[in-house]
This record gives C-alpha cells, structure tokens and sequence, in this order.
C-alpha cells in the first residue's frame, strides 16, 4: 500500500505532527510506502527524510477565512483571502501530479483541503484525520462554510467521539474514532527521576485556547509556594497575550514563583519529576499532553471539557474510578493546586498507575497504528 500524507505544518513540536511521525514510523514499519507534503521546510522534514521517506515541499495555506484580530487585518483581509486561494489551487494542481500512484491520500488535519481535491480529481480515495474542533479551540472558519466542507468529507479518522460527534460525522460510515498513539507499549510505570524540587508544570502552546490565564489566576489564588512552570512556545500573534500574562504575574509578585522555560525537548523528564501536570485548556480536541503526562506516571489536573473530558470518562469506564483531578472553573483549580501540594506524592499513587495503565492501553502507538492500517484496508476493499 502506498500512502500520500498531507500535513499542515513542519513544526515538530506540535501535537497533530507527534502523533502524524507515530503513525507514520508505524506505517513504514509494515513495509508500506509514503510520501508526504509539507506546506514549508522545517525540521519535521528532516525527520521524516532520516526515515528514508520521500517527503515534497508545497506553497500552501489553511482552507479557512484569514484571521480578524487587527485593523491591519480587516484592511488585507480580502486580499489575503484571494492570495490563499491562488497558492492553494497551484498547490491543489502540483499535488495531483505527485499522487498518481499512491492508494490513498490522508490529510492530517481538517483545515487543509489541498489533499482531497487532488484526490477527487484523480479518483483516490480520501481519509481526513480531524484533530481539532476548529472553531472552538482555534478559531478556524472553514471556506466557503462549515456545511459546504462537511459534504465534502467521504472517509473521516476523528480522534475522539466528542470530535466525531461535533463535526457530524457520528453516522457515517466512512468515519471511524481511532485515539492518537502515545507511546510504545510498555510493562511499567516510569519511575521518577531524583527531584531536586517540587514544582507545577504547564505544557503546551501559549495562546488564549490553551487557559494559561486561569492557572495563573487560580495560582495566584491557591496562595501555595510550589513553583508553577510554563514549558511551551507561543505563535508569532500572541506577544500581547504574553504580555498580558507576565503583567498579571508581576502585579501579584509571582515572577519568581511562575516561570517560563520557553520550548523543551526534555518534556517526559519534566513531566515524570513534576507534583501535577496542569491541562487548563478549554476545548482540547483530544488532549495529548494529559495522556503524555499520565504515561510518564504523573498526577494529571484537567478541565472537564472536551477531549480531556472523554480521557477522565474512559478512565472511568476501565478502572471504575477516577485516573485524575478534574475541575470546572478557577476556584475549583485553585483547591485542587492547594490539595496536591499539600498531599504526599505517594498519596495519588492508586490514581496514577491507574491512569498509566488507561494509557498503556487505549493509547499506545501500536493499537493506533493497526487501527489506521485496517481503516484503509476496508477503504481499498469497499473501492473494489
């Protein structure tokens, strides 16, 4: 089987490109074939290069309306929206001359439509891999419109049911829910490393979506001494949400206490040694920091919303309890902060090794794998 991948974004960091390379060294594994698009050159390409898969460079954008956040941008919106569409009909035609081979083509996210045009055009099948509400957590508007795309879409992968049941596609027969692959597999628990101190932790990217400005208010209000970090990068657009961030910090004298790490490559290690792993965010498609956290053995704090919603619920459903700390507003945040702080690690103990072993086997990079590979083989049967 030979595969063409669609991506979004060359950024290695993100969480659609962790779980794309999972899949896709899983694909290769099995001896298939791929090739993948990316919109720019970046070091996700490198990565996919050192594992001998043909990778191709396109010029293209979001299927979405630009952003209005600015007066700069109402006054280039129009033209912003022309040039959008112009490089992805270039992109959209260049692409059906590299997948005249291929078996199927699968775009990893739902904003990039380049993919299923051109396998319309050449009579391929289809897969849109939706990893994102859209509007809810990105404040993605769909061209033309939310119900012009959706008609569009034949075979659907939807990284959880809240996913699948938000962008319609619960009755189809073309959709399927398949949980994003974590980690290999594995028979025990991460055992932390020495702590040299306690300390809180956020991951993730900085941006309004992602609630960082809860945590700290319910930091702030939690009165506690353990040190919050900020392990993350933010977009290009969100200086004055940062801003805006370090200035409430200061105002409450919390700058030695809350501190920003900027990007890391050691994320396991900080989430293995941290009292909590915090997910404020307030519509997480699927919620891939949690369940990295929980893998490494960690106390997860999440909002009850969204796809970290959907974790706590099948947690629920395997163990019979809870696997994590849920919350539903600030005040409730900053008692949870004040309670596992105050608490011994071997306290959460039970609630760890549960939600580790919910993990280990809904999660794994291997069932995620198999699934996918047993979608498309249905696809390819039902063409036949």
């Amino acid at each position: 089987m030979k595969i063409a991948y669609v991506l979004n974004s060359s950024d290695p960091y993100g969480g659609a490109s962790k779980s794309f390379m999972a899949l896709l060294q899983g694909v290769v594994a099995q001896g298939h074939q791929a090739i993948v698009v990316l919109p720019d050159c970046g070091a996700l390409k490198e990565k996919i290069d050192a594992l001998g898969v043909n990778s191709v460079v396109l010029n293209y954008r979001p299927n979405t309306y630009p952003y209005e956040t600015t007066i700069k941008d109402y006054f280039l919106w129009l033209p912003r929206l022309i040039a959008r569409r112009y490089v992805n009909y270039r992109a959209y035609r260049k692409l059906t001359e590299l997948i005249c081979d291929v078996d199927i083509v699968h775009t990893n996210v739902s904003v990039i439509d380049i993919g299923a045009r051109a396998a319309a055009y050449c009579g391929i099948p289809h897969v849109y891999h939706f990893r994102e509400y859209g509007d809810l957590d990105f404040s993605y508007r769909y061209f033309p419109s939310k119900a012009v795309f959706l008609k569009s879409v034949t075979y659907s992968i939807c990284i959880t049911k809240g996913i699948q049941l938000y962008h319609k596609q619960f009755d189809s027969f073309g959709s399927i829910v398949i949980y994003n692959g974590i980690n290999h597999r594995s028979d025990m628990i991460p055992v932390p490393d020495e702590k040299k101190f306690e300390y809180l932790l956020f991951a993730g990217r900085i941006e309004p979506a992602k609630g960082l400005d809860q945590l700290i208010e319910a930091y702030e209000r939690s009165g506690i001494q353990t040190p919050l970090w900020i392990a993350g990068s933010a977009p290009k657009e969100m200086h004055s949400y940062i801003n805006s961030l370090k200035s409430t910090i200061h105002k409450h004298c919390l700058d030695e206490r809350i501190i920003f790490l900027g990007p890391r490559n050691d994320v396991a290690t900080l989430m293995r040694n941290t009292t909590a792993v915090v997910v404020p965010s307030f519509f997480e498609a699927f919620g891939r920091v949690m369940a990295e956290a929980e893998f490494q053995g960690c106390l997860v704090i999440g909002r009850d919303t969204g796809g970290t919603h959907e974790q706590f619920e099948n947690g629920v459903r395997l163990c019979g309890r809870e696997i994590g700390l849920r919350f539903k507003n600030v005040d409730e945040l900053a008692s949870l902060l004040r309670d596992v702080t105050t608490h011994c690690p071997e306290y959460y103990y039970e609630m760890k090794q549960n939600a580790f072993n919910v993990v280990n086997t809904l999660y794994s990079i291997e069932k995620s794998v198999e699934s996918v590979l047993s979608f498309y083989e249905n696809i390819l049967n039902n063409q036949s």
